[in-house]
């Protein structure tokens, strides 16, 4: 149950950051913010002294719930975007997700090596010390995610609607 936490309040958190990212009208803001506390999640996961089960799986909850906030950015492209490159600058946004993250795959697991054997202080300081890598690259999103701007209506490439909608009455065609 603990390792599939994150994965479950992603799910959530996707939905309802979404959400209220729509409501307030505020993408970059809400995305702003979530990056800055996952950030800080993180750096409480990595450096509180040993929790408890529950201490750990509150923070995975939060880290998962944070971390859900990823899909506003299809959201923000689709402000910045024209609608004829939409779908290659969501490939791009993916493509640097997926490989960022087999990047840190690689090095976390070069960094944890052969660790030392599981549950003692040890092994806790040696994962720890391997994980500063995705604390790393949060802080360069949380950085990056300054610059973030909203746009009030996304730009359009074309003039005419590409799946116009005909009311007229078939007979008269």
């Amino acid at each position: 149950a603990l390792t599939s936490t994150a994965a479950i309040a992603a799910g959530v958190g996707g939905l309802l950051l979404g959400w209220m990212s729509d409501r307030l009208g505020k993408r970059s803001r809400v995305t702003q913010i979530t990056i800055w506390l996952l950030t800080l999640t993180m750096a409480l996961v990595l450096f509180l002294p040993r929790l408890p089960t529950a201490g750990v799986f509150v923070l995975l909850f939060v880290f998962g719930f944070l971390l859900g906030s990823n899909i506003l950015g299809f959201a923000q492209i689709g402000q910045h975007i024209p609608d004829n490159a939409q779908a290659t600058a969501f490939g791009l946004m993916t493509s640097f997700g997926f490989l960022t993250g087999a990047g840190l795959d690689y090095v976390i697991g070069v960094l944890v090596g052969e660790a030392p054997p599981a549950g003692t202080d040890i092994a806790i300081s040696h994962y720890r010390g391997a994980l500063i890598p995705l604390l790393v690259v949060l802080v360069v999103g949380s950085l990056c995610a300054i610059a973030l701007k909203d746009r009030a209506k996304p730009p359009s490439a074309a003039t005419v609607d590409p799946l116009p909608i005909h009311t007229e009455n078939k007979e008269s065609i």
